[in-house]
């Protein structure tokens, strides 16, 4: 028993000569169990994240209903393909020759590379986003009748969509 009382007295002893230290240790403990917030807007969205049809159909539609001659306005597309990430890969290749420079067997090994963000956050290295490839465009709105118009439509959504003459089709909304 007296030897469990001297124990707790040397404790007691230190607590009170280093208490201001023993302060400092819990409150660094205590904000390192904090939550950390991500601030919001710094992390970069991908290419297939980022990237809403519905959300570009509207933009392409406000737009449009803003210039002179078009009035109403609707924006329908259709995709070939979808947005797409590319990801930068390590290759391994290994081969082991005979004592005369035989290629006896050759091995390769691919995996993609992994860019570390801190904090144990991991993610693969995208080097190329691909936008989505469109197949074709419908634009109903109310001045189709008017050739300069159609033209101004046409020019519009080749700009923004990449598609040639062909595949777009202009047609008068009704009243």
């Amino acid at each position: 028993m007296e030897k469990g009382k001297t124990m707790i007295f040397r404790l007691t002893k230190y607590a009170a000569k280093y208490k201001y230290l023993i302060v400092v240790i819990f409150v660094g403990f205590f904000l390192l169990l904090l939550p950390h917030g991500e601030k919001k807007g710094t992390e970069k969205k991908s290419a297939t994240e980022a990237f809403d049809v519905e959300k570009f159909e509207k933009r392409v539609e406000q737009a449009l209903s803003e210039c002179n001659g078009i009035g109403r306005c609707e924006v329908i597309l259709s995709i070939e393909s979808g947005p797409a990430n590319i990801y930068e890969k390590d290759s391994k290749k290994s081969e082991r020759e005979n004592e005369g420079g035989v290629i006896l067997e050759s091995d390769s090994d691919t995996k993609p590379s992994i860019l570390s963000e801190g904090s144990g956050k991991e993610s693969p290295l995208v080097i190329k986003e691909v936008y989505p490839e469109f197949r074709g465009a419908m634009i109903i709105c109310d001045g189709a009748d008017n050739p300069s118009v159609r033209g101004a439509v046409t020019t519009s959504v080749m700009a923004l969509t990449g598609l040639t003459t062909d595949k777009i089709s202009i047609i008068k909304m009704k009243k």
